[in-house]
């Protein structure tokens, strides 16, 4: 999503954007199960080891980065009793800053 606005207006709400709207049922998901998890976001997919569609480890432009953070923090507000820790994550090969255009 390096190259998309993302937008989180609550689970399964119109308009919330498919990939947090996803990741919401995850979170419901584990709610419902007793679970907590540890979030890291990052751009590249799981197992990835190269540049993502945009050909970086970020987002096409910091502004954009800055928008996404916004839109996570929101969905994880919804989620916040189910998040165990949030890792730094965004910049770098597996959102570890480890390497940054």
């Amino acid at each position: 999503w390096c190259d998309q606005d993302l937008v989180y207006l609550g689970h399964g709400q119109a308009g919330t954007s498919a990939v947090l709207d996803e990741y919401a049922g995850v979170l419901a998901a584990h709610r419902e199960a007793g679970f907590k998890v540890v979030f890291r976001p990052r751009y590249d997919g799981s197992g990835d080891t190269g540049p993502n569609p945009c050909g970086l480890f970020q987002a096409d432009s910091a502004a954009r980065q800055y928008a996404h953070v916004e839109a996570v923090a929101a969905m994880l507000a919804e989620y916040v009793d189910v998040i165990a820790i949030i890792e730094a994550g965004y910049l770098g090969r597996w959102g570890e800053w480890n390497w940054s255009g």
